[in-house]
Protein backbone atom coordinates (compact mmCIF):
# COMPACT_ATOMS: atom_id res chain seq x y z
CA UNK A 1 0.00 0.00 0.00
CA UNK A 2 1.28 3.31 -0.70
CA UNK A 3 0.18 6.28 1.82
CA UNK A 4 0.51 10.02 1.01
CA UNK A 5 0.87 11.83 4.31
CA UNK A 6 0.06 15.52 4.47
CA UNK A 7 1.79 17.02 7.45
CA UNK A 8 1.39 21.04 7.66
CA UNK A 9 4.34 20.89 10.54
CA UNK A 10 7.30 21.36 10.77
CA UNK A 11 8.78 18.10 10.44
CA UNK A 12 10.68 16.59 12.41
CA UNK A 13 10.58 18.51 15.13
CA UNK A 14 10.44 18.33 18.89
CA UNK A 15 7.05 19.00 19.84
CA UNK A 16 3.44 17.10 20.15
CA UNK A 17 2.18 16.79 16.62
CA UNK A 18 5.44 15.70 14.64
CA UNK A 19 6.21 13.46 17.55
CA UNK A 20 2.89 11.48 17.17
CA UNK A 21 3.94 11.45 13.27
CA UNK A 22 6.74 10.13 13.63
CA UNK A 23 5.19 7.17 15.86
CA UNK A 24 2.65 6.70 13.16
CA UNK A 25 5.16 6.93 10.11
CA UNK A 26 6.99 4.51 12.63
CA UNK A 27 4.11 2.04 12.64
CA UNK A 28 3.24 2.40 8.70
CA UNK A 29 7.22 1.68 7.83
CA UNK A 30 6.84 -1.48 9.93
CA UNK A 31 3.54 -2.77 8.25
CA UNK A 32 5.48 -2.36 5.25
CA UNK A 33 3.24 0.35 3.82
CA UNK A 34 5.58 2.98 1.51
CA UNK A 35 4.97 6.57 2.64
CA UNK A 36 5.45 9.56 0.90
CA UNK A 37 5.42 12.55 3.48
CA UNK A 38 4.64 15.93 2.08
CA UNK A 39 5.67 18.84 5.02
CA UNK A 40 6.88 22.06 5.64
CA UNK A 41 10.37 23.08 4.60
CA UNK A 42 11.67 23.73 8.08
CA UNK A 43 12.04 19.88 10.22
CA UNK A 44 14.83 17.85 10.61
CA UNK A 45 15.95 14.83 7.85
CA UNK A 46 14.99 11.57 9.64
CA UNK A 47 15.81 8.11 8.10
CA UNK A 48 12.79 5.83 8.42
CA UNK A 49 13.06 2.63 6.24
CA UNK A 50 9.84 2.82 3.11
CA UNK A 51 9.54 6.52 4.42
CA UNK A 52 10.24 9.88 2.17
CA UNK A 53 10.51 12.96 3.23
CA UNK A 54 8.87 15.78 0.41
CA UNK A 55 9.53 19.16 1.67
CA UNK A 56 7.70 22.76 -0.07
CA UNK A 57 9.61 24.97 -1.27
CA UNK A 58 11.90 27.21 0.76
CA UNK A 59 11.13 30.08 2.36
CA UNK A 60 14.38 31.68 3.74
CA UNK A 61 12.67 34.62 5.09
CA UNK A 62 10.55 32.10 7.31
CA UNK A 63 12.83 29.96 9.98
CA UNK A 64 10.13 29.53 12.50
CA UNK A 65 6.67 28.24 12.94
CA UNK A 66 4.94 28.91 16.12
CA UNK A 67 2.93 26.37 17.65
CA UNK A 68 -0.92 26.40 17.17
CA UNK A 69 -3.07 28.49 14.11
CA UNK A 70 -1.40 31.94 12.79
CA UNK A 71 -1.04 33.63 9.16
CA UNK A 72 2.52 31.65 8.60
CA UNK A 73 0.82 28.41 8.54
CA UNK A 74 -1.69 29.62 5.91
CA UNK A 75 0.37 30.96 3.83
CA UNK A 76 2.60 27.57 4.22
CA UNK A 77 -0.39 25.64 3.76
CA UNK A 78 -1.50 26.49 0.29
CA UNK A 79 2.06 25.15 -0.83
CA UNK A 80 1.42 21.96 1.29
CA UNK A 81 -1.90 21.75 -0.87
CA UNK A 82 0.46 22.41 -4.21
CA UNK A 83 2.73 20.36 -3.52
CA UNK A 84 0.43 17.14 -2.77
CA UNK A 85 -1.30 17.56 -5.82
CA UNK A 86 1.68 17.70 -7.25
CA UNK A 87 2.67 14.32 -6.31
CA UNK A 88 -0.71 12.96 -6.80
CA UNK A 89 -0.51 14.03 -10.36
CA UNK A 90 3.29 11.55 -10.70
CA UNK A 91 1.95 8.89 -8.43
CA UNK A 92 -1.03 6.96 -7.24
CA UNK A 93 -1.74 6.49 -3.73
CA UNK A 94 -4.00 3.74 -2.07
CA UNK A 95 -4.77 6.26 0.65
CA UNK A 96 -4.24 10.07 1.78
CA UNK A 97 -3.91 10.71 5.42
CA UNK A 98 -4.34 14.35 6.20
CA UNK A 99 -2.79 15.67 9.40
CA UNK A 100 -5.06 18.14 11.08
CA UNK A 101 -5.94 20.73 8.81
CA UNK A 102 -4.17 19.66 5.86
CA UNK A 103 -7.52 17.73 5.63
CA UNK A 104 -9.22 20.55 3.46
CA UNK A 105 -6.30 19.72 0.90
CA UNK A 106 -7.30 16.09 1.78
CA UNK A 107 -10.99 16.38 0.32
CA UNK A 108 -10.35 18.06 -2.26
CA UNK A 109 -7.48 15.52 -3.47
CA UNK A 110 -9.69 12.83 -2.71
CA UNK A 111 -12.69 14.08 -5.22
CA UNK A 112 -10.08 14.87 -8.22
CA UNK A 113 -7.76 11.71 -7.82
CA UNK A 114 -10.55 9.49 -6.14
CA UNK A 115 -8.50 8.14 -3.31
CA UNK A 116 -9.62 7.30 -0.11
CA UNK A 117 -8.91 10.00 2.99
CA UNK A 118 -7.73 9.11 6.49
CA UNK A 119 -8.64 12.41 8.76
CA UNK A 120 -6.26 12.42 11.77
CA UNK A 121 -7.81 14.90 13.58
CA UNK A 122 -4.87 15.70 16.14
CA UNK A 123 -7.09 18.61 17.56
CA UNK A 124 -10.65 20.07 16.69
CA UNK A 125 -9.22 23.08 14.53
CA UNK A 126 -12.46 25.36 15.85
CA UNK A 127 -11.72 24.73 19.44
CA UNK A 128 -7.92 25.44 18.97
CA UNK A 129 -9.07 28.41 17.17
CA UNK A 130 -11.05 30.00 19.97
CA UNK A 131 -8.44 28.80 22.63
CA UNK A 132 -5.65 30.44 20.74
CA UNK A 133 -7.91 33.95 19.90
CA UNK A 134 -6.60 33.70 16.84
CA UNK A 135 -9.33 34.39 15.38
CA UNK A 136 -12.58 36.15 17.35
CA UNK A 137 -15.26 36.65 14.64
CA UNK A 138 -18.15 34.32 15.66
CA UNK A 139 -19.61 34.32 12.26
CA UNK A 140 -16.08 33.18 10.96
CA UNK A 141 -16.04 30.74 13.71
CA UNK A 142 -19.01 29.26 12.82
CA UNK A 143 -17.81 29.20 9.02
CA UNK A 144 -14.74 26.96 10.00
CA UNK A 145 -17.22 24.78 12.50
CA UNK A 146 -19.02 24.14 9.08
CA UNK A 147 -16.41 23.09 7.79
CA UNK A 148 -14.86 20.52 9.96
CA UNK A 149 -18.10 19.10 9.51
CA UNK A 150 -17.58 19.06 6.02
CA UNK A 151 -14.38 17.39 6.32
CA UNK A 152 -15.48 14.88 9.11
CA UNK A 153 -18.09 13.73 6.85
CA UNK A 154 -16.42 13.36 3.61
CA UNK A 155 -13.47 11.10 5.34
CA UNK A 156 -13.28 7.51 5.04
CA UNK A 157 -12.04 7.44 8.29
CA UNK A 158 -11.41 9.62 10.97
CA UNK A 159 -8.32 9.17 13.30
CA UNK A 160 -8.52 10.73 17.17
CA UNK A 161 -6.04 11.09 19.70
CA UNK A 162 -8.28 10.91 23.26
CA UNK A 163 -12.18 10.55 24.00
CA UNK A 164 -12.77 14.30 23.74
CA UNK A 165 -12.75 14.15 20.36
CA UNK A 166 -14.03 10.59 19.78
CA UNK A 167 -16.75 12.20 21.28
CA UNK A 168 -16.95 15.05 19.39
CA UNK A 169 -16.96 12.92 15.48
CA UNK A 170 -19.66 10.50 17.16
CA UNK A 171 -21.88 13.04 18.32
CA UNK A 172 -22.30 14.57 14.60
CA UNK A 173 -21.51 11.43 12.47
CA UNK A 174 -22.54 8.50 14.73
CA UNK A 175 -22.11 6.15 11.40
CA UNK A 176 -18.57 7.65 10.97
CA UNK A 177 -15.60 4.99 11.00
CA UNK A 178 -13.50 6.60 14.20
CA UNK A 179 -10.27 4.72 15.48
CA UNK A 180 -8.87 6.59 18.83
CA UNK A 181 -5.15 6.06 18.74
CA UNK A 182 -3.41 7.42 21.50
CA UNK A 183 0.45 8.75 22.02
CA UNK A 184 2.71 6.30 23.11
CA UNK A 185 6.22 7.40 24.14
CA UNK A 186 8.58 7.26 22.03
CA UNK A 187 10.77 4.07 21.39
CA UNK A 188 9.80 1.10 22.47
CA UNK A 189 10.37 1.06 26.02
CA UNK A 190 12.22 3.08 28.56
CA UNK A 191 15.70 4.54 27.45
CA UNK A 192 18.28 3.93 30.36
CA UNK A 193 20.91 6.68 31.20
CA UNK A 194 23.86 5.96 33.05
CA UNK A 195 24.91 7.10 36.00
CA UNK A 196 27.57 9.34 34.37
CA UNK A 197 25.15 10.76 32.05
CA UNK A 198 22.97 11.50 35.32
CA UNK A 199 26.20 12.98 36.97
CA UNK A 200 27.40 15.09 33.65
CA UNK A 201 24.05 16.57 33.47
CA UNK A 202 23.78 17.85 37.11
CA UNK A 203 27.14 18.99 36.76
CA UNK A 204 26.23 21.47 34.05
CA UNK A 205 23.63 22.63 35.47
CA UNK A 206 24.94 22.93 38.73
CA UNK A 207 22.45 21.29 40.56
CA UNK A 208 22.99 20.40 44.04
CA UNK A 209 19.38 20.84 45.38
CA UNK A 210 18.11 17.39 46.41
CA UNK A 211 14.52 18.06 44.94
CA UNK A 212 13.88 18.45 41.71
CA UNK A 213 10.80 19.25 39.80
CA UNK A 214 10.72 19.07 35.58
CA UNK A 215 8.19 20.20 33.24
CA UNK A 216 8.90 19.79 29.90
CA UNK A 217 7.44 21.49 26.23
CA UNK A 218 6.10 24.58 24.59
CA UNK A 219 5.57 27.63 26.70
CA UNK A 220 2.49 28.80 25.17
CA UNK A 221 -0.27 29.99 27.72
CA UNK A 222 -1.96 26.86 27.84
CA UNK A 223 -0.01 24.83 29.57
CA UNK A 224 0.42 26.79 32.16
CA UNK A 225 3.47 27.95 32.71
CA UNK A 226 2.59 30.91 34.74
CA UNK A 227 0.66 28.82 37.35
CA UNK A 228 3.83 26.70 37.84
CA UNK A 229 5.96 29.90 38.59
CA UNK A 230 3.08 31.23 40.90
CA UNK A 231 2.93 28.00 42.68
CA UNK A 232 6.93 28.35 43.62
CA UNK A 233 6.62 30.61 46.74
CA UNK A 234 4.62 28.44 48.57
CA UNK A 235 6.49 25.05 47.43
CA UNK A 236 9.85 26.97 48.24
CA UNK A 237 8.34 28.09 52.10
CA UNK A 238 7.54 24.16 52.37
CA UNK A 239 11.07 23.08 51.10
CA UNK A 240 13.74 25.64 50.24
CA UNK A 241 16.17 22.94 48.66
CA UNK A 242 14.29 22.62 45.55
CA UNK A 243 14.87 23.65 42.04
CA UNK A 244 12.14 23.77 39.02
CA UNK A 245 13.76 23.05 35.78
CA UNK A 246 11.72 24.34 32.64
CA UNK A 247 12.83 22.46 29.54
CA UNK A 248 11.62 23.66 26.53
CA UNK A 249 9.80 27.51 25.17
CA UNK A 250 10.91 29.70 22.41
CA UNK A 251 13.33 32.38 23.10
CA UNK A 252 10.36 35.22 23.48
CA UNK A 253 8.37 33.02 26.10
CA UNK A 254 11.37 32.31 28.06
CA UNK A 255 11.74 35.67 28.20
CA UNK A 256 7.97 36.37 29.76
CA UNK A 257 8.50 33.63 32.68
CA UNK A 258 11.81 35.19 33.24
CA UNK A 259 10.02 38.31 34.01
CA UNK A 260 7.41 36.82 36.17
CA UNK A 261 10.13 34.58 38.28
CA UNK A 262 11.71 38.20 38.58
CA UNK A 263 8.56 40.13 39.58
CA UNK A 264 7.90 37.17 42.57
CA UNK A 265 11.29 36.59 43.35
CA UNK A 266 11.66 32.82 42.74
CA UNK A 267 14.39 33.12 40.17
CA UNK A 268 16.77 31.45 42.29
CA UNK A 269 14.78 28.40 42.34
CA UNK A 270 14.14 27.97 38.56
CA UNK A 271 16.87 26.89 35.31
CA UNK A 272 15.83 27.87 32.34
CA UNK A 273 17.04 25.52 29.49
CA UNK A 274 15.39 26.46 26.50
CA UNK A 275 14.85 23.68 23.94
CA UNK A 276 16.52 20.23 23.97
CA UNK A 277 17.21 17.37 21.57
CA UNK A 278 14.55 14.65 22.39
CA UNK A 279 17.47 12.07 22.86
CA UNK A 280 18.69 14.45 25.75
CA UNK A 281 15.00 14.71 27.74
CA UNK A 282 15.48 10.82 29.42
CA UNK A 283 18.66 12.89 31.29
CA UNK A 284 16.14 15.33 32.62
CA UNK A 285 13.56 12.68 33.59
CA UNK A 286 15.98 10.53 35.31
CA UNK A 287 17.44 13.15 37.77
CA UNK A 288 14.01 14.47 38.29
CA UNK A 289 11.77 13.52 41.20
CA UNK A 290 8.34 15.25 40.16
CA UNK A 291 7.27 16.00 37.01
CA UNK A 292 4.68 18.39 36.71
CA UNK A 293 2.09 18.96 33.49
CA UNK A 294 0.05 22.61 35.17
CA UNK A 295 -1.81 22.67 31.43
CA UNK A 296 -4.98 25.30 31.94
CA UNK A 297 -6.73 24.84 28.57
CA UNK A 298 -7.69 22.33 25.71
CA UNK A 299 -8.87 18.93 25.88
CA UNK A 300 -6.52 16.92 24.22
CA UNK A 301 -3.95 15.10 26.14
CA UNK A 302 -0.65 16.37 26.01
CA UNK A 303 2.18 14.10 24.35
CA UNK A 304 4.57 14.59 27.45
CA UNK A 305 1.66 12.66 29.66
CA UNK A 306 2.91 9.14 27.84
CA UNK A 307 6.47 10.13 28.45
CA UNK A 308 6.26 11.42 32.18
CA UNK A 309 4.40 7.70 33.05
CA UNK A 310 6.96 5.77 31.13
CA UNK A 311 9.42 7.42 33.45
CA UNK A 312 8.16 5.90 36.76
CA UNK A 313 8.75 9.25 38.17
CA UNK A 314 5.03 10.67 39.82
CA UNK A 315 3.14 13.51 38.25
CA UNK A 316 1.35 16.58 39.50
CA UNK A 317 -1.53 18.05 36.48
CA UNK A 318 -4.25 19.81 36.60
CA UNK A 319 -7.83 18.23 36.99
CA UNK A 320 -9.02 18.51 33.07
CA UNK A 321 -9.84 16.58 30.36
CA UNK A 322 -6.79 16.81 28.65
CA UNK A 323 -5.20 15.01 31.54
CA UNK A 324 -8.24 12.98 33.24
CA UNK A 325 -8.71 10.95 29.90
CA UNK A 326 -5.54 9.08 31.06
CA UNK A 327 -4.53 9.89 34.22
CA UNK A 328 -6.39 9.01 37.45
CA UNK A 329 -5.32 9.49 41.18
CA UNK A 330 -3.75 6.15 41.19
CA UNK A 331 -0.80 6.98 38.87
CA UNK A 332 -0.98 10.43 39.43
CA UNK A 333 -1.66 13.47 42.12
CA UNK A 334 -4.55 15.53 40.09
CA UNK A 335 -5.03 19.25 41.17
CA UNK A 336 -7.47 22.45 40.62
CA UNK A 337 -5.30 24.80 37.52
CA UNK A 338 -4.29 27.43 40.27
CA UNK A 339 -0.95 27.77 41.72
CA UNK A 340 -2.47 27.13 45.12
CA UNK A 341 -3.25 23.68 43.77
CA UNK A 342 -0.13 23.16 41.69
CA UNK A 343 1.92 23.77 45.02
CA UNK A 344 -0.02 21.43 47.38
CA UNK A 345 -0.24 18.48 44.80
CA UNK A 346 3.83 19.12 44.63
CA UNK A 347 4.27 19.70 48.58
CA UNK A 348 2.20 16.32 49.10
CA UNK A 349 4.51 14.56 47.22
CA UNK A 350 7.60 16.63 48.85
CA UNK A 351 5.92 15.31 52.02
CA UNK A 352 5.13 11.46 51.62
CA UNK A 353 8.22 9.62 49.90
CA UNK A 354 6.39 6.22 50.09
CA UNK A 355 3.24 7.73 48.12
CA UNK A 356 5.55 9.68 45.70
CA UNK A 357 7.24 5.90 44.96
CA UNK A 358 4.19 4.28 44.24
CA UNK A 359 2.60 6.27 42.19
CA UNK A 360 5.51 6.65 39.66
CA UNK A 361 5.36 2.92 39.69
CA UNK A 362 2.18 2.13 39.46
CA UNK A 363 2.23 4.92 36.45
CA UNK A 364 4.88 3.17 34.86
CA UNK A 365 3.26 -0.10 34.86
CA UNK A 366 0.16 1.31 33.35
CA UNK A 367 1.84 2.93 30.54
CA UNK A 368 3.39 0.00 29.96
CA UNK A 369 0.16 -2.32 29.99
CA UNK A 370 -1.87 0.13 27.75
CA UNK A 371 0.55 1.98 25.59
CA UNK A 372 2.82 -0.15 24.50
CA UNK A 373 4.47 0.18 20.81
CA UNK A 374 3.06 -2.88 19.79
CA UNK A 375 -0.49 -2.15 20.56
CA UNK A 376 -0.04 0.95 18.63
CA UNK A 377 1.23 -0.87 15.42
CA UNK A 378 -1.95 -2.99 15.82
CA UNK A 379 -4.00 -0.10 16.38
CA UNK A 380 -2.86 1.29 13.24
CA UNK A 381 -3.30 -1.66 10.76
CA UNK A 382 -7.17 -1.67 11.98
CA UNK A 383 -7.42 2.04 10.75
CA UNK A 384 -6.06 1.06 7.46
CA UNK A 385 -7.58 -2.18 6.84
CA UNK A 386 -10.82 -0.03 7.59
CA UNK A 387 -10.50 1.29 4.12
CA UNK A 388 -10.94 -2.07 2.59
CA UNK A 389 -14.39 -2.90 4.38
Amino acid sequence: MKVLLIAPQPFFEVRGTPLAILQLVKALSKLGYKVDIVTYHLGKNIKIKNVSIHRIINFPFIKNIPIGPSYTKLFLDFFIFLKAFQMCIKNHYDVVHAVEEAVFSGIVIKKIFHSPIIYDMDSSISQQLINSGFIKNKYFLKLVCSLENWAIDNSNSVLTVCSSLTEIVYNKFPQKKVFQLEDIPPGDGQIEVSKEKISELKRKLNLTEKMIILYTGNFESYQGIDLLIKSIPEVTKYKPDVKFLLVGGEKENIIIMKRLANYLKVEDFIIFTGKEPMEKIPAYMALTDILVSPRCKGTNTPFKIFTYLQSGKPIVATNLPAHTQVLNEKISVLVEPTPKGIAGGIISLLKDEELKDKIGRKGKIFVEENYSYKKFVKKVKEVYDSLES
